[in-house]
């Protein structure tokens, strides 16, 4: 018992050297192979006709997905995937903005440069309409710092924006023309995260 008692001991004393020596151990990331679509396979694309969004000021605990250089080493999917559920103040919840079908587009592009990582993500539609009342609020999105979440038509959602990397908002208005065209607003979203996330959590809305 009492050699079983110093072997421990042993083994905790290298693994504190070692620590010291190169800093904490990362594990290596389980790696597989990449299959195709298959007969169950929903790869529909496109956004659905729907968005949400936060101030992050609304919120009391902001959730966030796992890094390469988290130690321990994180799960494959937790490098993606947010689970844990965002924590709204008292009232406070996420609003819902309509979307015009076929005209959400979403993309994320790799920095570009050698030797650098990081994700840009870049989301448009339309709104349609010309209210006074849109128009006001989507002035006060613009002015303040936001998390955006926008659903896919596989019924994922992407969130962008983070309580580090808040979304940026942009809009534009176009009347078109009398015969054809989408009049309202063009809303633009933009991110930067180290990959994609996914919010997998629960959502809570405005009382």
């Amino acid at each position: 018992m009492r050699n079983l008692q110093k072997n421990k001991q042993s083994a905790f004393n290298v693994k504190n050297a070692l620590i010291k020596m190169v800093g904490p151990i990362i594990l290596i990331l389980t790696l597989g192979n990449i299959a195709g679509p298959t007969g169950t396979t929903q790869n529909i694309g496109g956004a659905t006709g729907r968005i949400r969004w936060s101030p992050v000021s609304s919120f009391t605990t902001i959730e966030k997905k796992a890094e390469l250089s988290d130690s321990p080493a994180p799960t494959n999917l937790a490098l993606i995937n947010i689970s844990e559920d965002h924590v709204w103040a008292a009232t406070k919840g996420a609003y819902e903005m309509y979307i015009t079908r076929d005209t959400g587009d979403v993309k994320f592009t790799m920095n570009q440069d050698r030797d650098t990582t990081g994700c840009e993500i870049k989301f448009e539609a339309i709104t349609p309409g010309a209210e006074a009342a849109t128009e006001a609020i989507l002035v006060q999105i613009s002015n303040d710092r936001n998390i955006f979440w926008i659903e896919l038509a596989d019924g994922k959602w992407v969130q962008v924006g983070s309580e580090r990397f808040p979304a940026e908002f942009k809009y534009e208005w176009n009347s078109e023309k009398n015969g054809k065209g989408e009049r309202g607003w063009k809303v633009m979203i933009t991110g930067f995260e180290s990959t994609k996330q996914y919010y997998t959590g629960a959502f809570t809305f405005p009382s």
